[in-house]
């Protein structure tokens, strides 16, 4: 069955904006420009501030939903807040194993990190 969803990926359905969207995962093309949008967000979030990360970065995160909706840039730029989050997570969801792959070890880093500041800060009294 994954070989099949490898080969023929099922979309993730996702209405926003008034229009029901159909996202797959990227293509080989999108790839660097997918990689130049989140590249921001990556180096932030490995300092353990996710959501500083994206607010710091929130160009990024508008340019990689237009790129995993395959949309223009000025659609994303006009959609309400809870619809770009839809959008986001849908186009998370169906690149999961890119994300898998490039976000999670940084998420996975960031945590450690904050973890370990956390563990430091505590006293041994």
């Amino acid at each position: 069955m994954q070989t099949l969803e490898k080969l023929a990926p099922i979309p993730v359905k996702v209405d926003v904006a008034g229009e029901r969207l159909c996202i797959t995962p990227i293509k080989t093309r999108e790839l660097p420009p997918m990689m130049r949008a989140v590249a921001p967000i990556l180096a932030e979030i490995q300092g353990g501030d996710i959501l500083g990360a994206l607010a710091k970065n929130a160009d990024s995160l508008v340019e990689a939903v237009a790129i995993g909706c395959r949309k223009p840039r000025e659609w994303a730029d006009e959609l309400d807040v809870d619809d770009l989050v839809s959008a986001a997570a849908a186009v998370m969801e169906s690149n999961a194993d890119f994300f898998v792959h490039r976000v999670l070890p940084a998420l996975t880093k960031a945590v450690e990190g904050v973890t370990q500041a956390v563990g430091q800060g505590r006293s041994t009294d």
